[in-house]
């Protein structure tokens, strides 16, 4: 059960590290502010997960036995 939270665990590990950078990037305290690229970047990186679990589907699952895989 506790590996089923390790992808979390590094998510929130990346996740810390990054969201730093990208506030300082882009919400920067003085000048211009650029939140529009900071949220299409958190939107980009936020289906990775959906796009790769559909292109990795088969490798994903695994065969049942007695099952015809379609």
């Amino acid at each position: 059960m506790s590996l089923s939270y390790l992808p979390f665990f590094i998510a929130k590990f990346v996740v810390g590290m990054f969201s730093g950078h990208l506030l300082q990037w882009y919400c920067p305290e003085q000048g211009p502010r650029n939140s529009q690229m900071l949220w299409l970047i958190i939107a980009l990186m936020t289906m990775i997960t959906p796009i790769g679990l559909f292109l990795l589907r088969r490798k994903i699952q695994g065969q049942e036995e007695g099952r015809e895989h379609s």
